[in-house]
């Protein structure tokens, strides 16, 4: 009793949040930040895989390399996370030049100051969203 649902013809069952975010994302001065986004993820995936396919290579070999370039990672799951696509780019904008370097990834290498940035973009317009929401469901909560 007293809750609200949206229907929205042929859109699939999610959260308002999530909604709000697919709407956001399909702006037009959100697509290039997405493209990039979306680039580095698929090329990190690709490009882990033919470096393990050149010898018996595995995600701690990773880590040590990019430890032994200055990286301040200390676990694989953070790896783990970037190849699943769990995480718009590293925080560190040198991981990702750094990441690009030991797996030759190119695109990756000549734009990862503009995919961090993007990354930052998409996090700040994430986060203010998120904001706003919380805000506004605690307003309508303190009049129940």
């Amino acid at each position: 009793a007293g809750d609200r649902v949206v229907l929205i013809h042929g859109q699939k069952r999610q959260s308002f949040y999530e909604l709000i975010v697919s709407r956001m994302h399909q702006h037009p001065s959100m697509t290039l930040h997405l493209r990039f986004i979306r680039r580095w993820q698929l090329d990190v995936v690709s490009a882990y895989h033919r470096w393990r396919q050149r010898g018996s290579r595995n995600l701690e070999q990773l880590l040590e390399q990019m430890n032994d370039r200055g990286s301040a990672l200390c676990s694989t799951a953070t790896l783990q996370n970037w190849l699943r696509g769990q995480a718009l780019c590293p925080q560190d904008a040198e991981d990702l030049r750094r990441l690009a370097e030991i797996l030759g990834m190119d695109f990756v290498r000549q734009n990862y100051r503009r995919i961090a940035t993007a990354a930052s973009r998409l996090r700040g317009l994430h986060r203010g969203l998120a904001n706003k929401l919380n805000r506004w469901l605690q307003n309508q909560a303190a009049g129940i």
